[in-house]
């Protein structure tokens, strides 16, 4: 028996950052398949990164990302997929001030306590010793 080949599957790969260069964790990446809007949808690591597989080639797929806490000048990219595509990179433009951070609604600012350091104190005559005041 033959059978008609089938359509490839292939991936999406990038990062999410700041425009400092810091990874942004917990975004939302979604794909959407322009013909039929089926959706796939990821969230990106520790580290920003992300990838979003069992996409089909040849088709043209609307990558949206999004985060309570941060804006993205360009928050979508649109592409025919004809291959698996790496190093798709996402720039937050600024922060909402909403959400994951330690400031957004209905959350309350914590300070962060910093350890007090040991002061060195001068003795007469001997050695400086360690004070932790």
């Amino acid at each position: 028996m033959i059978t008609a080949p089938t359509a490839a599957d292939a991936s999406i790969s990038g990062r999410v950052i700041t425009a400092g260069g810091t990874p942004i964790s917990r975004a939302t990446i979604t794909v959407v398949d322009a013909a039929t809007s089926q959706a796939k949808v990821g969230m990106t690591n520790l580290f920003g990164y992300f990838n979003v597989g069992g996409l089909e080639v040849g088709k043209l797929y609307i990558i949206t990302v999004s985060h309570p806490t941060y804006q993205f000048t360009q928050n979508t990219q649109s592409f025919v997929l004809n291959d698996n595509v790496m190093g798709l990179v996402f720039v937050a433009s600024g922060s909402t001030g909403k959400g994951g951070g330690p400031t957004g609604p209905g959350k309350t600012s914590v300070p962060k306590t910093v350890p007090t350091q040991p002061t060195l104190t001068p003795g007469k005559g001997r050695t400086p010793m360690i004070n932790n005041n």
